[in-house]
């Protein structure tokens, strides 16, 4: 094991290769949208993002990654 573990949000704007390569694990922020909340990455795709804005006229919501989830 190694002696230190590397960690970000999925706000770190870093190429996923680069994130591979220095084994760097990203935390997912959640995004609200009406009343289903989801992880940011990977299970919120940007069209699921713009088409909810378009069908509702309603700007998502999004929350920072708590302490348990580090």
């Amino acid at each position: 094991m190694k002696p230190y573990i590397i960690s970000a949000d999925t706000t770190l704007d870093m190429p996923e290769a680069l994130l591979k390569q220095y084994d760097i694990r990203c935390i997912a922020s959640y995004v609200t949208m009406g009343e289903k909340t989801v992880d940011d990455w990977p299970d919120l795709s940007q069209k699921e993002l713009l088409d909810y804005v378009r069908s509702s006229g309603q700007l998502a919501k999004t929350s920072a990654a708590n302490p348990a989830d580090y």
